[in-house]
């Protein structure tokens, strides 16, 4: 079981190849499911683990310019 994933992994091993095929978005419902059920994805320790995954990707997507503006970073 991965106890830290990093977003870039998330992003290559699991959603491109596999569940953004057919679909624009995905609810984080769902995929906690597919990660649990299906073999050939990720198995990740639990749900906070994708959520960090997903904090991260969010956060290294945003200009560091506006996170300041908004006070989300120092």
């Amino acid at each position: 079981m991965i106890a830290n994933y990093a977003a870039s992994r998330l992003r290559l091993e699991a959603l491109e190849p596999y569940l953004w095929r057919d679909v624009n978005d995905l609810d984080l419902k769902k995929l906690w499911e597919y990660l649990a059920y299906y073999l050939y994805l990720p198995r990740l320790k639990n749900q906070q683990v994708l959520l960090q995954a997903i904090a991260q990707g969010v956060n290294e997507s945003i200009p560091r310019s506006i996170l300041r503006l908004f006070c989300l970073q120092p």
